[in-house]
């Protein structure tokens, strides 16, 4: 935290500086690694997340920008994983409408993650154990068309027949 108070105080006093950019680079890595495990609680990984915007927003032409956008993928892709955790955690008590509000999560914020697909698949079993068969078709088959070359068609497509 202390790092993060020192970046933050450098652009603070510093604002026409020419290692602006860089405090603000090296902030988002200073939050992304001070984050814990994905289990845990993850604000500071959104705090990276915001940095790193802020930093392709401001500069977005900076040798550093490419490396910026793949950070918010990545850490993106952390906090889905946290979702999924969760939701699986749900899915081995058998409280399937709990899983299914976290794989909704997933779905409507993470769609640029790789655990995206997977969530669709999850929640697509959760609505068949709870016997909303109707539902999941319809999920999947959107699935099916949107995705026709996913690596998970085919369990999804034996899921609903």
């Amino acid at each position: 935290k202390l790092v993060t108070f020192q970046f933050n105080r450098f652009r603070s006093l510093f604002p026409k500086s020419k290692y602006y950019s860089y405090s603000i680079f090296r902030n988002g890595e200073s939050y992304e690694k001070s984050a814990t495990q994905y289990e845990r609680d993850q604000q500071t990984l959104k705090y990276s997340i915001d940095q790193f915007k802020a930093f392709v927003q401001i500069f977005p032409n900076d040798a550093l920008a490419d490396s910026a956008r793949k950070k918010i993928v990545s850490i993106r892709g952390v906090l889905a994983k946290k979702e999924i955790g969760v939701a699986n955690h749900y899915i081995k008590v058998e409280e399937y409408k709990s899983a299914i509000i976290y794989l909704d999560k997933i779905i409507e914020n993470y769609s640029d993650t790789e655990i995206y697909e997977l969530a669709i698949k999850t929640k697509i079993e959760c609505l068949k154990n709870l016997d909303e068969i109707v539902e999941a078709k319809k999920i999947a088959e959107k699935f099916l068309s949107e995705f026709p070359k996913s690596k998970l068609a085919s369990e999804i497509n034996s899921l609903i027949k």
